[in-house]
């Protein structure tokens, strides 16, 4: 017994007479018998409308696996093309990075030949992490001939100072931190003062006479006394200037030549 609603019970035994007389149609045929003809003849006019709705659904669905075949290849096209951006922004970022490197390196030797005597090229490895203090540390140390109280420098200017050294690695006193001294004068005027740091990324001219002539954009160099730093190396930019009504002194803040937040390679000053 045919199980389900009436419409499929139909659909089913409409079916299966479709079958037998096909199957009777092979038959006639393979028997050759002379009055096939207007029987074939009747089950084709019969037939040929199912046959249309098989022939266009097998048709739908072999539209609709080709469909999804090329969403497949697109797919898988699309993630490899995704993949090669990807390594050719890497590769991109790389000739960004080595042509940036190679350009500071270029000027940071072209500094090494003005004369301030025998450099040590390295690397910054590290900053101090609390923002208490003011320091680096660079990959160079003892047994590279980095020692205590050596001047640190770039091409663009003064750095700081070698405050500790161990055989592998040294710590830099930025000029910026509070614990850091430079006798200084300014360029344009000769006018002599002490550039102390803050802790604020920015620097002070102490004891800078009230009678001083110092403007903005003055450059401040290293006076050369106190016997750490070599004389004339540019520490930075005057940047403010205030003169009180009373005092000995001016009040000058003094911007520094290289972004010392940034510092990615420096010298070591280690003598002649």
């Amino acid at each position: 017994m045919i199980k389900g609603t009436p419409k499929r019970r139909k659909d089913v035994i409409l079916l299966f007479l479709i079958f037998i007389i096909a199957f009777t149609l092979i038959t006639i045929n393979i028997r050759g018998n002379k009055n096939s003809t207007i029987i074939e003849s009747i089950i084709i006019t019969v037939i040929s409308p199912f046959q249309s709705i098989v022939t266009k659904s097998i048709n739908k669905i072999s539209s609709i696996w080709n469909g999804y075949i090329y969403l497949v290849n697109v797919q898988e096209e699309n993630v490899r093309q995704k993949k090669e951006i990807h390594e050719l922004r890497e590769e991109n970022n790389r000739y960004i990075e080595q042509n940036l490197r190679y350009k500071r390196l270029k000027d940071m030797l072209a500094f090494q030949e003005k004369g301030y005597g025998k450099m040590i090229m390295s690397e910054v490895v590290g900053f101090d992490p609390t923002g208490w203090a003011h320091i680096v540390m660079i990959d160079k140390g003892t047994k590279d001939g980095v020692k205590k109280g050596m001047p640190v420098v770039t091409h663009e200017g003064l750095v700081g100072r070698i405050i500790q050294s161990t055989p592998k690695f040294s710590k830099i006193l930025l000029i910026t931190d509070v614990k850091s001294a430079v006798d200084a004068i300014v360029q344009r005027t000769r006018s002599s003062g002490v550039v102390v740091g803050n802790n604020k990324n920015i620097c002070e001219m102490k004891y800078l006479a009230i009678t001083a002539d110092v403007e903005i954009m003055d450059k401040v160099i290293s006076s050369g006394l106190g016997g750490i730093f070599p004389k004339g190396l540019i520490i930075g930019i005057v940047s403010a200037v205030q003169k009180g009504k009373y005092g000995l002194f001016q009040k000058v803040e003094v911007t520094p030549a290289g972004n010392l937040s940034q510092l990615e390679e420096v010298f070591v000053i280690t003598g002649d």
